[in-house]
C-alpha cells in the first residue's frame, strides 16, 4: 500500500480495519483503479466488515468487474452477503422509488438500493 492508498479490495478492507473511514478509503481505491484497472486488484477477497460494508465491496467488485471486462471473483457472489428486505441509502420514499428503477444490478441483487453513480469519481 502507498500512501494509504489501497491498491486492492483485500487492501480496502485492512485499512478499514485499521480505523480509516470507508467511504475516503473505498474513494481513494477506486480514483486509483479507474486511473489503471487491474482484474487482480479484485481477486483477493477482502477480510471480515460489518455486514452492510461487505455487501457493498461484493457489488462493488462485480460492478467494477462487469465494467472494465473482468470476470468477476467468486467470493463476490457470497449469498450471505445480501439485503431482504432491501436497504436503502436515503429515507424519501420518493426518493427510494426513483433508487429502485435506476440502482446498478450488481447491487441490487444484494439488498442494497444505491444511485445509479454510486462508483462515479468526480
Amino acid at each position: 500500500m502507498k500512501h494509504n492508498r489501497a491498491e486492492t479490495i483485500f487492501e480496502v478492507s485492512k485499512l478499514i480495519l485499521s480505523g480509516q473511514p470507508f467511504q475516503a478509503t473505498l474513494g481513494n481505491f477506486l480514483d486509483g483503479f479507474y486511473s489503471s484497472p487491474k482484474k487482480e486488484a479484485l481477486n483477493e477477497a477482502p477480510l471480515a466488515l460489518k455486514l452492510d460494508q461487505s455487501v457493498f465491496l461484493c457489488a462493488v467488485a462485480e460492478m467494477l468487474s462487469n465494467q472494465f471486462g473482468f470476470p468477476a471473483p467468486k467470493w463476490a457472489d457470497d449469498p450471505l452477503k445480501a439485503f431482504e428486505p432491501p436497504q436503502f441509502s436515503v429515507k424519501n420514499p420518493k426518493l427510494q422509488a426513483v433508487l429502485l428503477e435506476e440502482c446498478p444490478i450488481e447491487f441490487k441483487r444484494r439488498g442494497l438500493i444505491v444511485s445509479a453513480n454510486v462508483l462515479s469519481r468526480a
